[in-house]
């Protein structure tokens, strides 16, 4: 959609302004009354019938929703090159209030534990808004790396934040400090058989890093691999998993980095 909006910009073909504008209905119609938005729509029916397919779920993974709302305010906007479309008053308010209801659907979705706030799951729940499972090794979990940072600088990027916002990312900010994993470098190496591969190890001072994954009851990080079993350290899992996810990251950093600033910015207004 970017694309279309700068090919319009750059030749003024209707075809092409007609398209960007399904894909903003499509967008716009795909969301659902909560707020969130499913990994792919229409949804594709479940197999065997009668089972839950995980593409239903609200889905933060990947930025997904992040995406689609970050798209969502540059219309409503009407900032460049989305302002060649010329969308008109009418669509952009829908843009608006889907963008509403999509910081509405994440403060809703955010995880309560012990009457506590904390963070998000990679997807939640279409009707329950409960952490959800999604592939094998994706299980119902606290997310420290890659989706919770993300949805932490949407809700700090809103210009008027509320005190419901302002409670989520405090809330969320707080988990993630008190979740970093200290004195540990996550590395490629070169295993025994001459293959690349990934391992954690010891740094006495190495920079702060965040599992992708924490379990929901003990709150430890683990990893998975493709049997569903949670495992405590990356040499559990297969090779294949182990190289082809990423499982520890510094996202939340600069999340945390800025948080001063952004609090002291918001308590002033």
């Amino acid at each position: 959609m970017a694309f279309l909006a700068k090919s319009y910009a750059a030749t003024k073909k209707k075809t092409v302004r007609k398209a960007f504008v399904c894909g903003v209905e499509y967008l716009l119609n795909a969301q659902y009354d909560n707020g969130g938005w499913p990994q792919f729509y229409p949804h594709k029916p479940n197999w065997p019938p009668g089972t839950p397919y995980y593409s239903d779920h609200i889905t933060f993974n990947d930025n997904a929703i992040y995406n689609v709302m970050y798209l969502l305010r540059e219309l409503y906007e009407d900032n460049a090159p989305y302002d060649q479309l010329k969308l008109g008053d009418d669509l952009k308010t829908r843009c608006r209030k889907a963008f509403d209801k999509g910081i509405e659907c994440i403060l809703n979705c955010q995880i309560r534990k012990n009457g506590k706030l904390t963070v998000w799951c990679q997807q939640h729940d279409e009707f329950t808004l409960q952490p959800a499972k999604a592939r094998a090794y994706e299980l119902p979990s606290f997310t420290g790396s890659h989706e919770t940072p993300h949805l932490l600088k949407l809700l700090m990027s809103l210009p008027e934040p509320s005190e419901r916002v302002i409670e989520a990312v405090s809330a969320a900010v707080a988990w993630l400090e008190s979740h970093a994993i200290k004195d540990m470098r996550y590395e490629n190496f070169v295993n025994k058989d001459g293959k690349r591969d990934r391992r954690l190890v010891h740094q006495f001072g190495a920079p702060l890093i965040w599992a992708r994954y924490y379990d929901l009851d003990t709150e430890e990080p683990y990893v998975c691999d493709r049997d569903g079993v949670k495992q405590p350290a990356l040499e559990y899992i297969g090779y294949e998993r182990r190289n082809g996810y990423g499982w520890y990251n510094d996202d939340p950093q600069s999340v945390i980095d800025h948080y001063p600033k952004w609090l002291e910015k918001v308590q002033k207004k």
